[in-house]
């Protein structure tokens, strides 16, 4: 669902049919008892015609894609809840005067099973309830020495203006070297294992072997000082991988032809099965 940023002007015209203004609804807003609206039918229809500029060869760090999911009378509020998936497409860099590292299966083995989850939803007509933001993003260190993190998701909810204030965080899910390496998924849980044990039975349900790594969660690190998300609570975090993909991340053995075709294909099919239960099961 857009939203639009309008001058009082505009909105007090929009207002007409109810007999109030903007200022005489904040009063009311102030008025308000804890857990009570106050909801308004204008009967007002605004078209919108924006005329849009097509830029190219832009530069930019992160590649962000928005699923919004749809409002329904029966999980009401649902769709005000946010799941960030990552993917990092960058590598690390080469030393003076060599080639770039391939780094097929980390990661751009992510960042295709993360595209075809994408595709699969949409060509689909997949609806979910709840939103998703989905972010390639680069992991590698920014132009000029500014520092980026897959744990300070707070830097992605802000290119989007509102994501930040107007959705609840639930889970972060990334998306890392599952194109070669041991013949089971690794699913890497920082915080409540609920996340985790969803692909584990989304797994199950496609035949295919998971393994579950508990690991500690750093609440300060996934969210640095001063985010408007910031509230202490811990929000579950995954990692969905191959075992043993590290043995060759960042190496020259990270080469296309050491890519299991069969192993990518199971990692989409979990993949974006998850993702199918997780926007629409309210006890996922």
């Amino acid at each position: 669902m857009p939203a639009l940023w309008v001058i009082e002007v505009v909105a007090n015209r929009l207002l007409v049919p109810a007999g109030k203004t903007v200022r005489e609804f904040h009063q009311a807003f102030l008025e308000l008892g804890e857990e009570q609206q106050l909801e308004i039918d204008l009967g007002v229809e605004a078209v919108i015609d924006i005329q849009g500029v097509n830029h190219e060869n832009v530069p930019t760090m992160n590649v962000i894609g928005h699923l919004q999911g749809v409002v329904s009378n029966e999980y009401e509020g649902m769709d005000q809840e946010l799941f960030v998936v990552l993917a990092k497409y960058d590598c690390p860099p080469a030393p003076l005067g060599q080639q770039s590292l391939p780094c097929a299966s980390d990661n751009a083995s992510g960042v295709a099973v993360m595209l075809e989850a994408i595709r699969a939803l949409q060509e689909t007509g997949y609806q979910p309830y709840r939103t998703f933001l989905f972010v390639a993003y680069s992991g590698e260190g920014w132009e000029g020495g500014g520092q980026v993190s897959a744990e300070d998701v707070g830097q992605f909810l802000v290119s989007k203006h509102g994501f930040d204030r107007f959705y609840d965080l639930k889970g972060v899910i990334e998306v890392r070297a599952v194109g070669s390496g041991g013949s089971d998924l690794e699913v890497k849980s920082f915080g409540s294992l609920r996340l985790a044990q969803l692909f584990e039975r989304a797994a199950a349900r496609q035949g295919v072997s998971v393994s579950l790594v508990r690991e500690s969660m750093d609440v300060g690190r996934l969210f640095r000082d001063g985010s408007g998300l910031e509230s202490g609570e811990q929000v579950p975090r995954i990692i969905i991988s191959r075992a043993g993909w590290e043995t060759i991340s960042a190496t020259r053995e990270d080469t296309p032809d050491r890519i299991d075709e069969k192993q990518l294909e199971e990692a989409g099919r979990v993949f974006a099965l998850s993702l199918m239960i997780l926007g629409r099961e309210l006890d996922y």
